[in-house]
């Protein structure tokens, strides 16, 4: 398995993927596709802003992506964080988050909905494996309730 950021070239793929992503968010925010089975969701923007776009590759087939975003006060953020089914529960996920967390040092903040009951303790899983020490707080955002966790991954100055 590897992690990659990948440019507007592999828009096709990332979109495709991001279909997936929200059929299976669709239970949580209680969206439905059109009429060809589409959501309509895309990620050109992310590529026309520069935001950065990884990929999570089985050799040549793809396994997942995440959108990253840079929020307040420069902090990132995974927009958007999706593993196809088949690799789930292997572990692949927390290697995917470590790698991006990785990449990007700084002040991080990963928002969860409350009511997507899977998510919730892999994200608290995931971050508290990855780092020691990060806060949880809790935020409502359209009627939404938010789980977030605020960490800072930069490299200590000695």
């Amino acid at each position: 398995m590897h992690f990659c950021q990948v440019d507007i070239s592999k828009e096709p793929l990332v979109n495709n993927l991001l279909n997936l992503y929200m059929h299976d968010m669709s239970e949580w925010f209680g969206v439905a596709p059109d009429q060809r089975g589409h959501f309509g969701y895309i990620v050109n923007d992310h590529f026309e802003t520069n935001k950065p776009v990884y990929v999570a590759f089985d050799g040549d087939r793809p396994a997942g992506f995440a959108l990253i975003t840079t929020g307040a006060e420069s902090t990132c953020e995974i927009e958007e964080f999706f593993l196809i089914r088949h690799y789930r529960h292997r572990g692949i996920a927390e290697q995917f988050a470590s790698h991006l967390w990785n990449q990007h040092p700084g002040e991080w903040i990963i928002r969860v909905l409350e009511g997507n009951l899977p998510a919730v303790p892999f994200w608290r899983k995931a971050v508290s494996s990855f780092i020691d020490s990060y806060r949880e707080t809790h935020e409502t955002v359209e009627g939404s309730r938010w789980i977030c966790l605020h960490f800072n991954n930069m490299p200590s100055v000695s």
